[in-house]
């Protein structure tokens, strides 16, 4: 692949555990089993992605809908109670936290939109609200942001640059390069497929690309922008050790974490003292206790959030 690190530079991406980093286990994603294995990996964040129940409980849980009868009902539609009668799992979001706060960095994957009937006049208040209550509880330096909706980004960007401006908010682009965007070819949807218009819109300070929409635009694009670069989902070890290599990547997400470390590690083994992308020491975030796992009466909380 282009672009490998020179010998010379130090740095290599980091790794992100992909829904916890089940591997190939999908009953094992988003889990709490998932995000304690992978608490005693050697990636440095862990990604799961979060929907939002009626009333305001937040789970870690991809799928946006779940099957009731012949029917898929859209999470946001259910009560926490309904969600869990229904669900495959479920796990609720300060319950991973618990496990990851103080041993791992968060990759925060927003998966909702906010209901336009409970969020009142503020634009993505659902959105804002759950980032403001991970960084709260974990620490903005230990979080890492991404989403799917432009104006999401949006609203988190300009609620970040205030008080944390050093938090990394992505705009994930399109979920799929392949037959969908062959389709979005012929509709005319070019800007799913170079959404640099999107990019600045949303105001990301991270571009998130999956893996062949990086290599064939996204890489170059990020780093002409001088922009880092989140590549997903990447599992196969030739992929893996290509990304790995490359000076434009930040960060690699993967179902097989260790894996991905195993093969950075290899790289690094020809030059001595080479180090990981960015810090990786997890620092608790002020005011909450370092000597036990976090508890919900710990964590910090406004009126109106969760």
């Amino acid at each position: 692949m282009r672009g490998r690190r020179p010998a010379g530079d130090r740095r290599l991406p980091l790794v992100s555990a992909h829904r916890g980093g089940a591997g190939s286990d999908r009953a094992r994603e988003n889990t709490i089993g998932a995000l304690r294995d992978a608490t005693e990996l050697d990636c440095e964040y862990v990604e799961f992605d979060v929907q939002r129940c009626r009333g305001g409980v937040y789970v870690v849980h991809h799928d946006k809908h779940v099957r009731i009868g012949d029917r898929r009902v859209p999470i946001p539609a259910l009560t926490f109670e309904e969600f869990t009668r229904h669900a495959d799992t479920h796990l609720v979001l300060d319950d991973a936290l618990d496990v990851l706060r103080g041993r791992k960095k968060v990759h925060l994957d927003l998966k909702f939109v906010s209901d336009l009937e409970e969020a009142g006049a503020v634009p993505h208040g659902h959105e804002l609200g759950l980032v403001q209550h991970v960084v709260d509880v974990m620490g903005a330096e230990n979080v890492v942001v991404t989403g799917l909706r432009d104006r999401a980004v949006a609203a988190v960007r300009s609620w970040s640059r205030e008080h944390h401006p050093d938090l990394l908010v992505g705009l994930s682009l399109s979920r799929d390069v392949g037959v969908r965007g062959l389709r979005k070819l012929v509709t005319g949807r070019l800007d799913q497929l170079l959404p640099s218009r999107r990019l600045r819109t949303s105001d990301a300070n991270l571009v998130v690309c999956q893996r062949t929409q990086a290599r064939l635009w996204g890489a170059r694009w990020a780093r002409g922008h001088g922009l880092p670069l989140l590549v997903w989902t990447v599992d196969d070890p030739g992929e893996l050790r290509g990304w790995l290599g490359d000076e434009r990547t930040w960060m690699v997400t993967t179902n097989f974490p260790q894996r991905a470390v195993d093969l950075r590690q290899e790289l690094v083994a020809p030059a001595a003292g080479a180090r990981p992308a960015a810090p990786v020491a997890v620092r608790p975030a002020p005011g909450t206790p370092t000597g036990r796992p976090l508890r919900r009466e710990d964590a910090p909380r406004r009126a109106g959030e969760l």
